[in-house]
Parts: C-alpha cells; sequence; structure tokens
C-alpha cells in the first residue's frame, strides 16, 4: 500500500527478475521459465511477447552498411547486439549473388488497409541482406511504379542486378503479375505455404545463426 493510504496498491518492485511474492522462488521461476519463454511471458509477466523477442530474438540480428553508402548508420534497437559487440559489416552491391524483390500486395491505401510489403533482399552465400524496405500503404499504380516497368524506373532502377520479383497472388498480387510477366524478367507468383506463424519459425534457424543482416 502507498504510505499513509489503506486503498491504493503500488507495485514495489524496482529491478528485472524481482519477484513479485516470496513464493516465486528464483528456482521456481527458472523451472518455469524452462518450459518455453513464450509461455512464461504470457502467463507469468502478463506479455504475450518478451522483451527479447519471441520467435525472433533481438540478439540475433546482424547488421551492415553498403560501402560508399552515405546515410546511416541508423539506431539499433534496444536488445540488439551494440555496435562495438557486433560491428556492421561492410558489404558492396557488386558482390552479391543474387538480388530479389519481394512484393505482398493490398487492395488499396484507404485508412484501413495494410501496408504493400516491398523488400529488397540480396543473398551472398547463406548470408542475407535486407538492401531496401519500401512497405508503406500504396494503390495499384504506385505499387506498379514502386517496382517499375522499365530497367530504369522504381526499383529496378536502382537495383538493375535483380533477377526475381516474387510476388503474392492474394490481394492484387495476381494483376501485377499479369501485367509485370511480360515487361519484368523473373516474375514470379507465389502461394506461400502455412500461416505466418510456421513461415517465421522456418526462416528463425537462419536468424539464429545470423545470416541475416539489417
Amino acid at each position: 500500500y502507498l504510505p499513509g493510504s489503506s486503498r491504493r496498491w503500488y507495485d514495489w518492485r524496482v529491478s528485472a527478475g524481482h519477484v513479485l511474492h516470496p513464493r516465486f522462488s528464483g528456482e521456481w521461476c527458472a523451472k518455469e521459465r524452462a518450459k518455453g519463454e513464450y509461455r512464461y511471458a504470457a502467463q507469468y509477466q502478463q506479455e504475450p511477447a518478451s522483451p527479447e523477442g519471441g520467435i525472433f530474438k533481438k540478439k540475433f540480428w546482424k547488421f551492415f552498411r553498403l560501402e560508399g553508402e552515405s546515410i546511416g548508420p541508423f539506431p539499433r534497437p534496444d536488445g540488439c547486439a551494440t555496435l562495438e559487440a557486433s560491428p556492421a559489416r561492410t558489404i558492396r552491391l557488386s558482390e552479391l549473388d543474387w538480388i530479389a524483390f519481394s512484393v505482398d500486395a493490398t487492395f488499396g491505401k484507404s485508412a484501413g488497409a495494410d501496408n504493400v510489403g516491398l523488400l529488397v533482399i540480396g543473398g551472398k552465400g547463406a548470408d542475407r541482406f535486407v538492401l531496401h524496405d519500401g512497405s508503406k500503404k500504396m494503390n495499384y499504380p504506385e505499387t506498379k511504379a514502386a517496382i517499375g516497368l522499365t530497367p530504369g524506373e522504381g526499383l529496378r532502377g536502382a537495383y538493375p542486378r535483380v533477377v526475381a520479383v516474387l510476388i503474392e497472388r492474394k490481394a492484387n498480387g495476381q494483376a501485377l503479375i499479369d501485367e509485370l510477366v511480360s515487361a519484368v524478367p523473373g516474375t514470379i507468383g507465389i502461394d506461400p505455404e502455412g500461416g505466418k506463424e510456421s513461415r517465421a519459425a522456418a526462416t528463425a534457424p537462419s536468424v539464429q545463426a545470423g545470416q541475416w543482416h539489417l
């Protein structure tokens, strides 16, 4: 209770890991946490995701910058490895084995619409580099223009070595595929299997291995 009051309760804990009641010993908490971080965070911390991340732990992500890049480096989110602990890797676009666009279209740009997912990803061996995030609310013409119908337009102008444009067939995706397939080499319609959680779980091992760079 607050000093001088018999009605208001406050949380007197001042540090992470400080238990709320003596019955929750450190040993007991450790055993419960060992049963699963997701479960422990939701049941005992009342947080469905732990601060360190769920499927993707913040500490697993690696970072990079392009040689000669004039922007950045951007501040890293709390919980990620510091620049001192994990220096950003410097790469050149010319050394990448491949570059691909990933597109998850929507039906429009109304207030309630989702963002169009638009990523540029490069690969070198087993390593992956998120080169550009162009995700935002866009209608169909804007999405098409962002990709670029001709080699010098949109992202195709910035990344002329793109070898594949992967477009999910849902929403406006099929219309994009139909229009781009005759103009943009490597346009491929895809139907991802499983839900977002299962797809994330399939990617998690490569993230944990330090093969994904932001």
